[in-house]
């Protein structure tokens, strides 16, 4: 894929996640901004704990990370058809109740990764909002 081709596929992209989002936008780039930290947490535990660097497993983590961007792109186009065809009889759509659930789970991932980084205190208060967030998150998306 050229250049061209993947900067006019990424604009596209972005447009229909506006468009789709509209207000809620930002909750998209709050979770791409989470995953990035994960990610970095997951590279800084590594190497503040002394532990060897496993190329491997790096590579398997940003395979990771773009098969959630894909379910994000799937839960988008749900989206947009149901828009598209008149059928918006859920009240936020898919994508937001979906990208907030991965939000959450990226945060605690986020906190895993600070926890276990040698000589960091587990912040028990921190830790279990976030789990009772994703506990009322849970209850109310059954």
């Amino acid at each position: 894929m050229t250049r061209h081709k993947l900067s006019s596929f990424l604009t596209g992209f972005s447009v229909l996640c506006l468009s789709i989002l509209k207000n809620s936008k930002y909750i998209l780039i709050i979770y791409i901004c989470c995953a990035i930290v994960d990610y970095l947490t997951a590279i800084f535990k590594v190497f503040a704990n002394g532990e060897k660097f496993d190329k491997k497993l790096a590579i398997e983590g940003i395979f990771r990370k773009v098969n959630t961007f894909l379910y994000v792109f799937i839960t988008l186009t749900i989206d947009f058809v149901l828009i598209d065809s008149h059928m918006n009889f859920l009240d936020g759509g898919v994508t937001k109740p979906f990208v907030i659930w991965l939000i959450i789970n990226e945060l605690l991932s986020i906190l895993h990764n600070i926890e276990y980084t040698k000589g960091v205190k587990r912040f028990e208060y921190l830790h279990n909002l976030i789990e009772k967030l994703r506990g009322l998150f849970n209850d109310t998306t059954r």
